[in-house]
């Protein structure tokens, strides 16, 4: 049995090999590091595996890309409400739908934990008209949200291989009156494993059926070597 031991621990070792509850926060806390209206750095928010500045959380998704539309940039302002004023914001005013997207690599998925959305005050309603939570089976809708008190903190937790967030408002200068602040997002193995991974689960069936079937010939033939 110790054989078939050793094979099922190695098994649930390659099965929970791929971060499987690994999670990462993006705070987007560059003060000091990047000035107002700077984009982020190339690659932010993307294959994350280690501490750095703008993240917190478990800095473990290192199969996960963040991109975004458009001119997606720094800002440190007291004026932003629900937030500590360090948030990432479309500074593209006039445009009135933007998103970002989570993609994970072929044999994960991505769960968008949650995000903030906040409100730049003096700017508009403070009402964010549409917001679509797209990529599973099923998408969310969230219809006129309002950001004026604490901004609003979304919790979708919404799993797919790649997600879309699109959020959109009709006033005009739309786009800079909101921005964005801790996104917080996982990965997690596909539901469905890959083809490697189910010829090596395979495989290792095989082998454990074989390595019983051994044993149990074995104590057979000892039972007949008892009775002559």
């Amino acid at each position: 049995m110790n054989c078939v031991r050793f094979i099922l621990t190695l098994t649930v070792a390659i099965c929970c090999s791929t971060n499987c509850f690994a999670a990462t926060i993006l705070n987007f806390d560059f003060a000091g590091v990047l000035a107002i209206n700077d984009p982020f750095p190339i690659g932010y928010g993307s294959n994350v595996n280690t501490a750095d500045t703008g993240y917190s959380g478990d800095f473990d998704t290192p199969n996960v890309t963040f991109s975004t539309n458009g001119n997606f940039s720094f800002l440190d302002d007291g004026n932003w409400i629900g937030s500590n004023s360090q948030v990432g914001y479309f500074n593209d005013d006039g445009g009135a739908t933007v998103s970002f997207t989570l993609t994970a690599d072929a044999g994960f998925e991505v769960t968008l934990n949650s995000f903030l959305s906040t409100y730049y005050q003096s700017y508009g309603d403070g009402v964010l008209d549409n917001v679509t939570i797209t990529g599973g089976t099923s998408p969310l809708t969230f219809t006129n949200t309002d950001l004026t008190t604490n901004g609003f903190l979304f919790s979708p937790n919404y799993t797919a291989q790649s997600i879309v967030v699109t959020l959109f408002d009709a006033d005009g200068n739309s786009s800079g009156n909101f921005g964005l602040d801790n996104i917080s997002f996982s990965q997690s193995p596909s539901a469905v494993p890959e083809p490697s991974t189910l010829a090596m689960l395979s495989l290792m069936s095989v082998a454990i059926s074989l390595v019983v079937l051994k044993r149990r010939r074995a104590i057979q033939y000892g039972k007949l070597e008892a009775t002559q």
